[in-house]
């Protein structure tokens, strides 16, 4: 198998605290990729700075060569989450150069369609929160070129060293970052690949003679070794990795070099699945179990093995429980309208459509007059300290929104009682729809709804099938579908949207990479955060949203700084956005 290697190592990275660790990193993973026999690359900031465009002109030729098998890119240096899921990896003129960054995310789609079978990102990036405005206006970009068509897709498998989930996780800052970054993610996985331990080495199905470390066990091991090894060093040093595996034998990370360090070997995997962190069983056995309440299989807590399952699957169903309890009006006069658990300042919505705004107690209620709403108009609310969130208004539906300490964690739609849809179709099903969006919302919240592979597959199949009552189903299975690399069932959950009652949700044509003309949709940006960094998927969309990027709040939905609230109300007032 012919193989390459990319290893970047950055420890200075514009006014940031430097690191101590992330060259010797790279010239570490560089060291056992060569020993591997790839065709490795090199780059650190020891000889000068590393720019966005040197990486474009290194994998440019990999790519272009069309004799890769296999492609292994390793990163140590600064990073925060510019949204929630949306990693980005700072480089030498980051964060005062907003393009000097890598776009993860962006950077993980288009490898996949880059030609090569499989690909692997490693993530040691020292995360801090991202908390100034110079943070937040980093948007980088992608360090694979633009695919030439999205017609053949490989395997793409990501380890991060640390969750890219709640940004409230992050380090405050980047000093505090820098002191706790110890490069521990590296030091693991180097040692689980040189060792040859038993329990992540397989022999290949195929009878080979060799010993192969897959990505599944590796995955298995880094989530029980890296926190006790964290933990071992500082009781106070907490991190658990993430692993998104999609590839099987006969793909694999590495090759065992010189023997396993105890006998034998465990041998081909047992067939079945992998065990992520929320299993969602596709069966109808597992789709009936969810209707009956009984949604959550072998849940646990990543990297921690000292937690119990049936605890964290407790937890799970206890938040999940919670979400089902917050519900909105059951209709307005107007039939159409939001709940929101939080007192909103205000409200601005596009074409001029009126909107009255009260509080009962904490909740607010905002009436809107759907008639105005034509095909698609979207709605800024002002939250109580001043950030805010962009929705899609649905006529005849009435949208509620929950906010937890400042961030918006849910947001679903729900038929109103006065509407056909509600007394035709969702009376018969509203505990099935409740749980099952519930479900969807607590899983992204903890940044555990990104399944692997045929799971991510299963997972938007089994969303999907609801959407028609909540478009936010339809949303939740195409970021599925896209984690998995089907675009064609992103497309089909678009086509059954676009015939059904408008609006879209703008994230569906956006993943489905429309080129032309979208069917009505709304809001006038991604509903879900992590929309915005692939919004390069559509430059006239992402031209038309630049000046809001810089003022995105880390969280799950679309949330804006009260500077963003500020810009994005004079666009909904004049006209520019809709």
């Amino acid at each position: 198998m012919k193989a390459a290697a990319v290893a970047i190592g950055v420890n200075k990275t514009g006014y940031l605290t430097p690191l101590e660790g992330a060259v010797t990193g790279a010239w570490q993973f560089a060291l056992w990729a060569e020993a591997q026999g790839m065709d490795v690359t090199l780059v650190t900031d020891e000889a000068g700075p590393v720019l966005l465009n040197d990486l474009l002109d290194i994998f440019e030729p990999i790519i272009r060569a069309q004799t890769y098998e296999k492609l292994v890119v390793y990163f140590a240096g600064h990073g925060f989450l510019l949204t929630q899921m949306t990693e980005l990896w700072l480089l030498s003129k980051a964060p005062d150069r907003a393009g000097e960054a890598v776009n993860v995310q962006l950077s993980r789609d288009f490898a996949r369609y880059c030609g090569i079978p499989h690909v692997i990102f490693v993530s040691d990036a020292c995360r801090s929160g991202g908390p100034t405005h110079r943070h937040r206006s980093v948007t980088g970009g992608a360090m694979f070129p633009v695919p030439a068509s999205y017609d053949q897709d490989g395997e793409v498998d990501t380890f991060y060293g640390t969750r890219p989930g709640d940004p409230a996780l992050e380090f405050a800052d980047d000093s505090e970052a820098a002191r706790n970054y110890k490069g521990l993610f590296t030091e693991c996985l180097l040692e689980a690949l040189r060792a040859g331990q038993p329990e992540v080495v397989e022999v290949p199905e195929n009878g080979g003679s060799h010993w192969v470390v897959p990505c599944r066990p590796l995955k298995k091991h880094l989530r029980e070794t890296v926190p006790l090894r964290a933990e071992n060093i500082s009781i106070k040093l907490n991190q658990d990795p993430e692993v998104r595996v999609e590839s099987d034998l006969p793909r694999y990370f590495g090759e065992v070099v010189g023997g396993l360090t105890r006998g034998g070997t465990r041998g081909p995997a047992a067939p079945g699945p992998s065990t992520p962190a929320v299993l969602l069983e596709a069966s109808v056995a597992g789709a009936a179990e969810l209707l009956r309440g009984e949604i959550v299989h072998g849940f646990e807590v990543a990297g921690d093995p000292s937690r119990e399952p049936a605890e964290a699957k407790r937890n799970l169903e206890h938040e999940i429980d919670s979400l089902v309890r917050a519900r909105g009006r059951a209709g307005f006069e107007t039939a159409t309208g939001f709940t929101v658990y939080d007192q909103v300042r205000s409200v601005t919505l596009g074409r001029g459509v009126r909107a009255d705004l009260w509080q009962e107690g904490e909740v607010s209620h905002v009436r809107v007059d759907g008639s105005g709403a034509g095909d698609g108009v979207s709605i800024l609310l002002e939250l109580s300290d001043g950030t805010g969130t962009v929705l899609a208004v649905k006529p005849q539906f009435v949208g509620t929104v929950l906010v937890d300490q400042g961030r918006v964690v849910n947001v679903n739609y729900t038929p109103s009682t006065t509407s056909p849809l509600y007394q035709e179709e969702y009376e018969y099903v509203a505990e099935s729809v409740d749980r099952r969006r519930a479900f969807a919302a607590a899983t992204a919240r903890h940044g555990v709804f990104e399944l692997e592979g045929e799971e991510a597959e299963a997972a938007g199949n089994f969303l999907r099938m609801q959407k028609r009552l909540d478009p936010t189903l339809g949303i939740y299975a195409a970021y599925a579908y896209h984690e998995a690399g089907k675009i064609r069932q992103i497309r089909s959950v678009l086509d059954y949207m676009t015939h059904d009652l408008p609006p879209v949700p703008f994230d569906i044509p956006l993943l489905a990479r429309v080129s032309g003309n979208w069917p009505p949709y709304a809001p006038f940006c991604p509903m879900l955060s992590q929309g915005w960094a692939l919004l390069d998927l559509h430059p006239p969309s992402a031209e038309r949203l630049r000046d809001l990027r810089p003022h995105l709040v880390p969280a799950l939905w679309t949330m804006l700084t009260p500077e963003g609230v500020a810009r994005a109300r004079t666009l909904l007032e004049t006209g520019e956005l809709t």
